[in-house]
């Protein structure tokens, strides 16, 4: 089994640091009225980034995995019964593009998102050729780089070296990357290493 751990926001999404200042500034002035009466959303999904996760999923047959902060039990429910606008659509868009949500890592106050990545892995030990490979997708690199350097892919870029990152989202160099790694011989993995 090959597995995408993904994180939403940053991946299926984009952001730069021009809307976010515009965003400060609004906030400063207290007009962020202006952004509902535009309808900006930043959590938006954008369906270019889904139609390349597609990508990744059907060359390679990986499961995606779940890490996002706002994982919850609707990611695997029925758009119908979701409440939420930005679950609803994530939810209809991943089916659209028949993207299998095999589940999600455990939320943990005292873990960093690579220990919750690792306990997921650990899982399946007693099965040591259950995972044959897994790719990890995120705009942040919290301990990410560190505990799986092999397997993370950063979808941010850093726009000058005084500006923050400018989140990208999921780019074409990015999903050539995943399908190298998720295609890449089996081998028993550890700590994120073979």
């Amino acid at each position: 089994m090959k597995i995408v751990f993904l994180d939403f926001n940053g991946v299926l999404n984009d952001t730069s640091p021009k809307m976010d200042h515009l965003i400060d500034k609004l906030k400063h002035y207290h007009l962020l009225w202006i952004l509902r009466l535009i309808r900006y959303d930043p959590l938006s999904i954008k369906a270019k980034y889904v139609k390349r996760l597609h990508k990744i999923c059907r060359k390679t047959k990986a499961y995606v995995v779940v890490t996002d902060e706002c994982r919850g039990p609707w990611i695997t429910m029925d758009p119908q019964y979701i409440e939420g606008k930005y679950q609803k659509r994530i939810v209809k868009l991943l089916r659209r593009y028949h993207i299998d949500i095999l589940g999600k890592t455990q939320y943990s106050s005292n873990k960093t998102r690579g220990e919750e990545i690792q306990t997921y892995i650990d899982r399946y030990k007693a099965y040591p050729n259950m995972i044959e490979s897994f790719v990890i997708l995120d705009d942040e690199v919290f301990d990410l780089y560190e505990k799986f350097p092999n397997h993370f892919i950063h979808t941010s870029k850093l726009v000058k070296p005084d500006d923050p990152y400018e989140t990208t989202g999921l780019s074409k160099e990015n999903v050539k990357r995943a399908i190298q790694i998720l295609k890449k011989k089996k081998g028993r993995v550890v700590n994120g290493k073979r």
